[in-house]
């Protein structure tokens, strides 16, 4: 269904994204954005046994989902370089709000509540002026409260650490609505890690990508490690790593892996996870239907197994493993024992299925 429609319909669609019988069912396990071949949109909720229990049309292609830290509050935000998000309470998922972003900004797909609850942190694009903003909303309302300048272009996937300040991922790479997908200054951009003081709105450092041509978008954090998943927009035929760590001293420590793992990673990350204790990673690679396991306390690459335009990844304390979907409809939980092993995808259907015809976005949300 497109946008015109779900507006005139009042922004729900209620029982039309309806799993029967399953409209008031309990708190999902999984949230994630997915869409289909027809290039429909959805907002999908599963159980503990990979169960649709919601799926709600919406009128763009969703990426992130965030999560309220107390409240049954969620809000999906859109790809790059679309003007919407969707927020909705667990309670009801059919009837959200459709919020749009203010004219001359777009969103990133990107985005985190506070801890207190107050605020909601949005990735956007000032494409007027051609720098990134933070965009600071009431967490009730979504409306935009003020706006803060990212540290530089493109910020994308953000995390609020220990001491109170975010990291920012900003990629880089300059867009427009009007060009949708096209990289405006990809021969002579510059990505980093912003700290930004959310006290004060100040930048407080800026760490440069530690090769040229290398867009960061997407992080993870865990015992004081920040771990970044590259994007190579260098040469074709150049070889470099992909993966980095922040420690303490906000200085990059790049894990040792070996040239043919590198390559079947084919130059992209996807999304970046990390266990709590921060001793294991787990990044993906679609381009290269690869997920990639890492031990961060020996820094270096552990293993790889492959999974069909892999997708997202996130932590569930439930399974003590992460969940890890794919594009091709692939969704499942791994334990660390088993990643520790590198092992293939589990078969098992009470931990692994696949949705037919629902190509999932590259990231999801364990509720």
């Amino acid at each position: 269904m497109r946008r015109r429609a779900l507006l005139q319909s009042g922004m729900v669609l209620g029982a039309m994204g309806q799993v029967p019988g399953c409209a008031k069912a309990a708190k999902p396990h999984v949230l994630a954005a997915a869409s289909d071949r027809q290039q429909n949109y959805w907002l999908t909720g599963m159980d503990a046994d990979w169960q649709l229990m919601f799926k709600v049309p919406i009128p763009f292609r969703g990426h992130e989902i965030v999560y309220h830290p107390f409240a049954p509050k969620v809000v999906l935000i859109a790809r790059r370089p679309a003007t919407w998000l969707y927020g909705f309470d667990l309670a009801d998922p059919h009837q959200g709000r459709l919020i749009q972003s203010k004219q001359g900004y777009h969103f990133h797909g990107h985005g985190v509540f506070d801890p207190s609850g107050q605020w909601l942190y949005t990735a956007e694009n000032d494409y007027v002026r051609g720098r990134g903003v933070i965009v600071v909303r009431d967490a009730h309302t979504l409306n935009p409260i003020r706006y803060v300048d990212s540290g530089g272009i493109g910020p994308h996937e953000m995390k609020l650490l220990p001491d109170g300040t975010m990291a920012i991922a900003n990629g880089g790479l300059l867009t427009h609505p009007s060009q949708p997908r096209k990289k405006l200054n990809r021969d002579n951009f510059e990505s980093n890690i912003a700290f930004l003081d959310l006290a004060d709105d100040r930048i407080l450092d800026r760490i440069p990508a530690p090769f040229s041509q290398v867009s960061m978008r997407h992080l993870d954090i865990a015992d004081e490690k920040i771990v970044v998943g590259f994007q190579d927009e260098g040469p074709s035929t150049r070889l470099i790593p992909l993966v980095g760590v922040i420690g303490k001293d906000r200085r990059f420590s790049i894990p040792e892996i070996d040239a043919t793992a590198l390559r079947r990673m084919k130059a992209y990350t996807a999304s970046v996870g990390v266990s709590p204790s921060g001793d294991v990673a787990v990044i993906t690679s679609p381009r290269g239907h690869t997920v990639s396991v890492w031990d961060l306390n020996q820094l270096e690459h552990a293993g790889s197994f492959r999974l069909r335009d892999t997708a997202a990844v996130d932590w569930s304390t439930r399974t003590n493993g992460f969940v890890i979907s794919g594009g091709g409809g692939d969704v499942f939980s791994i334990s660390l024992d088993r990643l520790s092993k590198c092992e293939t995808p589990p078969s098992d259907k009470r931990v692994h299925r696949s949705l037919a015809g629902l190509m999932w976005d590259n990231h999801l949300k364990v509720v």
